[in-house]
């Protein structure tokens, strides 16, 4: 690829870049004045409550790491997959939102969780779940636009091996990650985590992970017989 269509290419992902910044300068500016035995959030229970915590400077380099990570898989990574040469055309008008909406998110957690270290916000707030719904929502408005590939979507060899499943199941996909996103932001707004809520997401991560693959299954089966 040329040095002008290196460019063309960066120009694309503009937005996950200056996330990437804004979460890096953020991070400084929260992070660094924690004390060195600092604990900062990195995990959440159904329950909404914080079970997991890290040190400052893993606070602070883990996030911004992990998106950069994810910047150069998404962007660099596809392009020797013959199924993105095939589908150029689509996997650059839907890669970009869909690594934007990803580290964007990201950014987000990573600066709420040295908000809580440094007193700002309560550790056992419920706002994760309503980024964890908006993320979800998000991306499965997204998936029925993925074109069939090895790197994103329900990658499985059913899947993969036909067009016509691959369709069916991203957009049965989207449509279970849509009503869960929709779910947990309701959740997060309730602010209150009881045993039937705490039973309704266990059926909500059922929904998004499970019902595509048996779903899938199922159309690859029909598309079999036919």
């Amino acid at each position: 690829m040329t040095e002008k269509g290196e460019q063309m290419k960066l120009n694309r992902f503009k937005f996950a870049i200056i996330f990437i910044l804004i979460q890096i300068a953020l991070a400084l500016y929260f992070g660094l004045p924690l004390a060195d035995d600092a604990q900062v959030p990195s995990h959440w229970n159904l329950q909404g409550e914080v079970d997991g915590w890290t040190g400052k400077y893993q606070a602070i380099i883990m996030f911004p790491l992990i998106n950069i990570v994810l910047f150069f898989l998404m962007v660099f990574f596809p392009t020797i997959s013959p199924r993105y040469r095939n589908n150029q055309e689509r996997f650059d008008k839907i890669l970009p939102s869909l690594l934007n909406l990803l580290v964007f998110f990201f950014s987000a957690i990573h600066i709420y969780t040295l908000l809580i270290a440094r007193n700002y916000v309560p550790a056992g707030n419920l706002f994760v779940f309503i980024l964890l719904g908006l993320l979800f929502f998000l991306v499965g408005n997204l998936l029925p636009k993925v074109p069939s590939n090895f790197y994103v979507g329900v990658r499985i060899p059913w899947t993969l091996s036909s067009d016509v499943v691959w369709r069916k199941t991203s957009r049965f996909t989207g449509k279970c990650f849509s009503i869960g996103g929709v779910i947990f932001i309701i959740v997060g707004m309730i602010g209150k985590i009881t045993v039937i809520v705490k039973t309704l997401l266990v059926l909500v991560l059922i929904l998004i992970i499970v019902l595509p693959i048996l779903y899938s299954f199922i159309i690859y089966k029909k598309e079999q017989q036919s």
